[in-house]
C-alpha cells in the first residue's frame, strides 16, 4: 500500500482547484443537454434548487457529525452516487424533470463540508446557470456529460480512498 501512496493526490488541494472540480460536478450532475427541455416543460424553479443546494451546503458539516461520517467517507459515498446517477443518464430512457435529486443533495453536502457554503453557492449558480444557457436538447451531448461525470466522480472517489 505504501507503494500506492506516492501516486496519491494531495489531501488538500489549493482552493482553486477544488472549486474547478465542484464546478464542474455540479455542471455535469446539472446534465443541461439532457434535461433542458424536461425541466422548462414542468416548470422547475432553478431558484429553489439552488436555495436547497444552500440549505444543505450550510449544515453539512453538523449533519454529518451528527452521522458521525468523516470527510473522505463522505466523498467516497458521493463519488459512488455520482456514478450511479451518470450510469442512469447513460443508459435510461425516460428523464425525469427533477432538478434536486440524490446526487445533487450529496454533492451539495460533500462542496460544503469540503470547501464551505460559498464555494458550494457558486458551483450551483454556475451549474444551475447551464440550464438557462444551454439552448437544445442533445442525448448524445447529455451523454458525453454522463461519461465525463463518471470521469469526474471517480477521481472524487479516489481522492476520498487516499485521504483515509
Amino acid at each position: 500500500m505504501r507503494e500506492l501512496a506516492q501516486f496519491a493526490p494531495n489531501s488538500s488541494p489549493p482552493l482553486a482547484a477544488s472549486l474547478w472540480l465542484s464546478i464542474a460536478l455540479f455542471i455535469t450532475v446539472v446534465n443541461a443537454p439532457l434535461r433542458r427541455g424536461a425541466v422548462r416543460k414542468a416548470g422547475t424553479s432553478l431558484t429553489i434548487t439552488w436555495i436547497g443546494v444552500i440549505v444543505l451546503a450550510w449544515f453539512s458539516g453538523p449533519l454529518l457529525d451528527k452521522l458521525n461520517v468523516s470527510a473522505p467517507n463522505w466523498r467516497i459515498a458521493t463519488g459512488f452516487v455520482l456514478v450511479a446517477a451518470a450510469l442512469v443518464d447513460l443508459f435510461g430512457r425516460r428523464v425525469e424533470p427533477v432538478l434536486f435529486r440524490p446526487e445533487l443533495g450529496a454533492l451539495a453536502l460533500e462542496t460544503g463540508r469540503a470547501h464551505g457554503v460559498a464555494a458550494a453557492t457558486l458551483a450551483a449558480a454556475v451549474g444551475l446557470a447551464t440550464l438557462v444557457v444551454w439552448r437544445h436538447d442533445s442525448k448524445a451531448a447529455g451523454r458525453a456529460v454522463a461519461l465525463a461525470q463518471i470521469a469526474l466522480a471517480v477521481a472524487l472517489l479516489l481522492d476520498g480512498v487516499f485521504a483515509l
